[in-house]
């Protein structure tokens, strides 16, 4: 998996989109790149635990 967007580089994705709601979209970034940051640590320790139980 990519690394997820910056919270800035999202808040500029939004800007293309949505008109005003300047804290609203600084919010939603901030969440979008929490949600993802949690999956990719979902996924490594998967992976983790897999190894672990083969070996």
């Amino acid at each position: 998996m990519s690394p997820p967007l910056k919270p800035s580089e999202i808040v500029r994705q939004l800007d293309l989109h949505v008109i005003g709601q300047v804290e609203a979209k600084r919010t939603l970034a901030v969440a979008i790149y929490t949600h993802f940051r949690k999956m990719a640590w979902a996924e490594d320790a998967a992976v983790d635990v897999t190894k672990a139980i083969f070996c």
